[in-house]
C-alpha cells in the first residue's frame, strides 16, 4: 500500500473511533447541559483555540515536514535535531502562555465574552494550553516520519478520557448551574489532553530504547532556524487567522442575532444549535479527509525531496479525487434530511435550516482540507494563506451583513460559511496547478460524482415519498431507509460512471 493511503487510513481509523465517541460526546452533552451549556463552551473554545495557535506558532507542521525531508535523504540528524528544537522552543512558550492567561484579568476577558457565564469555562481550560503545545511537537515528528500509530492512538486515548470524565463531572456539577457543568466538560478535556501527552512520552521513550541502530540521537548537525521558521510563519498565520475567524463568529454570531431581535439567552442557544449541531453534522465527513491532509504533508515532502515528480502528481491527483468522491453523497444527504437529522440525532430540529445552507458548500470544505495538505507538503503555505484570508473576509462580511437581518438569522452565518469553502477550495486547485503544472479537468476528478449525487438525491426524495404513503411511524427508521437507497443508487452509478472513463 502506497505509504500516503497507508498514513492516511490509520489516521482515519482513529478519526472515525474518535468522531463516533464524540458525536456521541455532543449528542450526550446537548441532553445534558442543552444548547445554552454547549453555547458557552463554544463561545470559549475559539478563543482558547487561537491562543493555542498563536503559542504553537505553525512549528509541528514544520516539523512533520522537515522530518519527512530529513528522512527521505537518509540524514535522521537533522531530524532529532529539528524535534529537540521544537519541544524545547514549544515548552517554553506554553508555559509563557498559560502563566499570563492566569494572571490575566477577568474584566478583559468579560468584555469580550458575549456571556460572562463563559469565563469560568475560559479559567478552567486555561492548563491545555501549555500540555498541547509539547505534545504537538511529539505529533510532528511521528508524522514527520510517517509513523501514524503513535498519534492515532493519542488520539483515541484523549477523547475516551475527556468523554469518560468530562461527562460524570459535568452531571455532577449541573444543579450548580449550567456554567459549572460547562466548565466540567472543560476539565475533561484538560485531563483528556494530559493522558494523550503521557502516552505520546512514553512511545517516545520506547523508540528511544529501541536497539536497532535507528533509534533517535542527539547529533552534531545544523538545523537552520530560518527554516523552521519559513515553513512554519503561513502555517501560523493561516492557522490565527482560522481561529480568529471562529472567535469572532463566537462573538459577533450571537450580537448579530440579538440585533436580529432575539434576546441574550435565545442568541446563545441559537449559536450554540449552530456550532454543537449543523457544523457537527457538515464536519462529520472531516474523519477521513483530516487524515488525508495530514498525510499528505510528509508524504509530498519525501517525493519532492527524492525528486519523484510522477508520483507527487499522482498522489495529488488522487487526492483531490478522492475530496469529490467524499464529498458529493455526504452534501446531498445534509441539503436533502436536514431537519430529520437534527431532530432525531440531537433533539434540536431547528438546527436543519442552517444545516441545509452548509450542505452547499459542504463538498468544498472537505476540498479545502485536502488541497490545504497538498500546499503544505509542496511548500506552498503562502498560497493557502491567501486564499484563506479571502474566505474569511467573505465569511465575515456575511455574517455582519446578513445574521443580524430577521429573516436570515442564524441562516446568513451558514451562507457566509458556505461561500468561504467554495471560494478557498477553488483558490487552492488554481495555486496547485501554478505549482505543480497538473493538468485538473472537471470531468476527470468531479463529473461523474456529480451525476452520482444527482441520482442519490432523487432516490432519497423518492423513497421519503414512499414513506409517507405506508406511513412508517419510526423517526430512525425513515433515516436508515432513504441512507440505504440513496448510497445504494450512488454506488450504482459511481462504478458505472467509472467504468466508461
Amino acid at each position: 500500500m502506497d505509504q500516503l493511503w497507508k498514513g492516511a487510513f490509520i489516521l482515519a481509523v482513529a478519526n472515525i473511533i474518535n468522531r463516533v465517541m464524540g458525536f456521541g460526546y455532543r449528542i450526550a452533552t446537548m441532553q445534558l447541559i442543552g444548547p445554552g451549556g454547549v453555547g458557552l463552551f463554544e463561545m470559549v473554545f475559539p478563543v482558547y483555540s487561537l491562543i493555542l495557535v498563536i503559542t504553537t506558532a505553525g512549528i509541528p507542521v514544520a516539523v512533520a515536514k522537515m522530518v519527512a525531508e530529513a528522512e527521505a535523504t537518509g540524514n535522521r540528524g537533522v531530524a532529532i535535531r529539528v524535534f529537540s528544537f521544537a519541544v524545547r522552543f514549544l515548552a517554553l512558550a506554553g508555559l509563557i502562555s498559560s502563566a499570563g492567561l492566569w494572571l490575566s484579568p477577568d474584566g478583559f476577558w468579560l468584555a469580550i465574552f458575549p456571556d460572562p457565564q463563559a469565563l469560568l469555562v475560559f479559567r478552567t481550560l486555561i492548563p491545555v494550553v501549555l500540555v498541547v503545545s509539547i505534545s504537538s511537537a511529539l505529533r510532528g515528528y511521528f508524522q514527520g516520519r510517517q509513523k501514524m500509530v503513535a498519534p492515532a492512538a493519542a488520539q483515541v486515548v484523549e477523547q475516551a478520557i475527556r468523554i469518560s470524565i468530562g461527562l460524570g463531572l459535568a452531571l455532577q456539577a449541573k444543579p450548580h448551574g449550567v456554567e459549572f457543568a460547562a466548565a466540567a466538560l472543560a476539565k475533561g478535556m484538560v485531563l483528556g489532553e494530559t493522558a494523550g501527552l503521557a502516552f505520546l512520552i512514553a512511545v517516545y521513550g520506547w523508540h528511544r530504547s529501541r536497539p536497532d541502530g535507528k533509534s533517535p540521537k542527539f547529533f552534531a548537525e545544523k538545523i537552520h532556524v530560518r527554516d523552521l521558521v519559513r515553513f512554519a510563519a503561513p502555517v501560523t498565520a493561516s492557522r490565527i487567522l482560522a481561529t480568529l475567524l471562529l472567535s469572532l463568529q463566537a462573538i459577533l454570531i450571537p450580537l448579530r442575532l440579538q440585533a436580529s431581535g432575539m434576546s441574550t439567552g435565545l442568541a446563545t442557544q441559537t449559536f450554540g444549535q449552530y456550532n454543537g449541531v449543523a457544523l457537527s453534522l457538515v464536519t462529520l465527513p472531516t474523519v477521513f479527509t483530516s487524515a488525508l491532509a495530514l498525510s499528505l504533508i510528509p508524504s509530498l515532502a519525501s517525493s519532492y525531496a527524492q525528486g519523484k515528480k510522477h508520483l507527487l502528481w499522482r498522489r495529488c491527483k488522487r487526492a483531490i479525487r478522492f475530496s469529490f468522491l467524499l464529498g458529493a453523497p455526504w452534501a446531498v444527504i445534509f441539503f436533502t434530511m436536514p431537519v430529520q437529522l437534527s431532530a432525531v440525532i440531537f433533539g434540536q430540529p431547528s438546527a436543519g435550516e442552517a444545516l441545509r445552507v452548509l450542505a452547499l458548500g459542504a463538498p468544498f470544505l472537505y476540498l479545502v482540507q485536502a488541497t490545504g495538505g497538498i500546499l503544505n507538503g509542496l511548500g506552498r503555505m503562502d498560497m493557502g494563506l491567501k486564499n484563506s484570508i479571502l474566505g474569511s473576509l467573505l465569511n465575515l462580511l456575511c455574517v455582519m451583513m446578513l445574521t443580524g437581518q430577521p429573516n436570515w438569522g442564524i441562516k446568513g452565518a451558514a451562507f457566509g460559511a458556505a461561500l468561504s469553502w467554495i471560494t478557498v477550495g477553488l483558490l487552492n486547485l488554481i495555486s496547485i496547478k501554478s505549482v505543480t503544472e497538473i493538468r485538473i479537468s472537471f470531468r476527470e476528478v468531479a463529473k461523474v460524482p456529480l451525476v452520482a449525487s444527482i441520482g442519490m438525491a432523487l432516490a432519497i426524495l423518492l423513497t421519503r415519498g414512499i414513506i409517507r404513503i405506508i406511513r412508517l411511524e419510526d423517526p430512525m427508521g425513515e433515516i436508515i431507509l432513504q441512507l440505504v437507497a440513496g448510497f445504494s443508487i450512488y454506488g450504482m452509478l459511481l462504478i458505472g460512471g467509472q467504468s466508461r472513463t
